[in-house]
């Protein structure tokens, strides 16, 4: 069984994240290391970018903006990032400074899709579950969210993740599973 766009709900919000100079942004950054952009990936519905936020702090600059775990990041600082690296775009996050202007994109299953499939007897594929917002605590990243099917990663692990704290199912196409890098506070 294949998902397609309409078995999801996805919703775009642009926020501006502004913080003081002894603060972080409040949230951990987690996605594919790359040095350069990964043109083999292939955004899909359920996986639109390589970088998410892994956590989010309650509280926090970026949950007051209303970024929640789960969320995917389009664009920083009105730069497209849905296909690169990690460390590249952990650099395009720090060169803005205390002001950080950010495109998400956040995925949930269309529940009326899900209900209709269970009627008909379905089971779920076995792609990422994408993450339920407003349950912050419940959702957990799926390990196929890796990276690379080829090499070529420049001076990154070949399919691996790396994760950054930023200021304080199946493979996607063009996707394979690989390991995970601890996430770290910027």
């Amino acid at each position: 069984m294949v998902w397609g766009r309409d078995d999801y709900i996805i919703k775009e919000k642009t926020v501006l994240l502004q913080k003081k100079d002894n603060e972080g942004f409040g949230f951990v950054l987690r996605g594919a290391k790359a040095q350069t952009p990964i043109e083999e990936f292939t955004p899909t519905p359920a996986f639109p970018a390589l970088q998410y936020l892994e956590s989010v702090d309650e509280g926090g600059v970026a949950w007051r903006a209303g970024l929640r775990m789960g969320d995917f990041l389009i664009e920083v600082n009105g730069q497209n990032v849905v296909k690169v690296g990690h460390r590249q775009v952990v650099n395009m996050i720090r060169q803005g400074g205390n002001n950080l202007m950010v495109k998400v994109v956040m995925v949930t299953r269309n529940p009326e899709m899900e209900e209709a499939m269970r009627k008909k007897g379905a089971t779920s594929p076995r792609s990422p579950t994408p993450p339920p917002h407003g349950g912050q605590d419940s959702w957990v990243p799926p390990p196929a969210l890796l990276a690379v099917r080829a090499g070529g990663l420049g001076a990154g692990t070949p399919g691996s993740l790396e994760g950054s704290a930023v200021g304080a199912g199946g493979s996607p196409e063009g996707l394979e599973e690989g390991s995970v890098g601890r996430g770290r506070r910027i």
